[in-house]
């Protein structure tokens, strides 16, 4: 019988991603349909088995990823990792009212364990098609039951499973995490607590961590940092990181913030000029005033 290792998952999802009209979970649930204790096994056996050759070349590609183990790679939809369920208020790298983030990604998340465990579960009213547009607040839907072994789907913007959230006998089950290429340029952050949605955030990582950064330096209160956020909102390559830049220019200093608007009217992202122009017109309702900014 064939093991189910690593080189003949490769395999199978090298020939199904050949099919261009499926979709992602037409593609890959049927991959592990069938998945069980001895296919798990041999499956992270061969991993292992690679990640200490490559260590030996001093040429590591497994990589932690937030936490989790990065596994593979296959074409451009296939990533997975492996993370542990319930993990999250356990960590120093997470605290208990950190945000919930919304996934850009279609995923499966495949129990490893033994037993089955819950976690919370939420949907979203996220446009694909207009991420950027403010959602509705998250919507409770109880908690979902993993049972060992199986492949649940969940679409990309539509599902939330919060999978860091303490289950009831404080066990740490390991999941198998198969995840797509992006779906969206943002996410949207909602309050843990509540579900209340936050405020957006850019998907790709360096482009979120420069953002954040950007939002902690206007909470200071500090002017002497304007100047850095004023060619941020210049010069960033990511426009969710310019609009930041700009929202905090005009927290710290309101009147350099409106020139930064102004400025942004001329933004080649068409959300940054709508987002300057609707702000403008919030803050100086005067007749003509934006419209003749933008040329209108």
């Amino acid at each position: 019988m064939q093991s189910f290792n690593i080189q003949f998952l490769e395999e199978l999802v090298t020939r199904v991603q050949q099919k261009k009209c499926l979709s992602f979970s037409e593609r890959y649930i049927p991959i592990f349909q069938k998945f069980n204790a001895t296919k798990s096994s041999q499956l992270l056996n061969s991993l292992l088995l690679k990640y200490l050759k490559l260590s030996e070349n001093d040429d590591l590609k497994t990589t932690l990823v937030n936490g989790d183990l990065a596994l593979a790679r296959i074409g451009d939809d296939f990533h997975m990792t492996i993370k542990q369920a319930g993990m999250g208020a356990n960590s120093d790298l997470r605290d208990e009212n950190d945000p919930l983030r919304s996934c850009e990604f279609d995923i499966l998340i495949i129990n490893l364990s033994q037993k089955a465990f819950s976690s919370p579960y939420y949907t979203t009213d996220i446009s694909k098609n207009r991420d950027w547009k403010k959602p509705s607040d998250l919507k409770r839907m109880g908690d979902f039951y993993f049972e060992p072994w199986k492949p649940f789907y969940f679409k990309a913007y539509e599902d939330l499973v919060d999978l860091d959230a303490p289950n009831g006998d404080q066990s740490y089950p390991p999941c198998l995490i198969i995840r797509s290429e992006s779906k969206g340029d943002i996410g949207w952050l909602f309050d843990r607590n509540t579900g209340k949605t936050k405020s957006q955030i850019a998907n790709h990582l360096n482009s979120s961590r420069i953002q954040l950064a950007a939002r902690v330096i206007g909470m200071t209160g500090d002017e002497s940092h304007t100047e850095c956020l004023v060619r941020l909102a210049r010069e960033s390559p990511d426009h969710h990181t310019r609009w930041e830049a700009i929202q905090q220019i005009y927290h710290l200093n309101p009147d350099k913030g409106k020139g930064a608007l102004y400025l942004a009217l001329q933004d080649e992202h068409p959300h940054i000029r709508k987002a300057a122009q609707t702000t403008l017109f919030a803050t100086n309702p005067q007749p003509g005033v934006v419209q003749y900014a933008t040329g209108g």
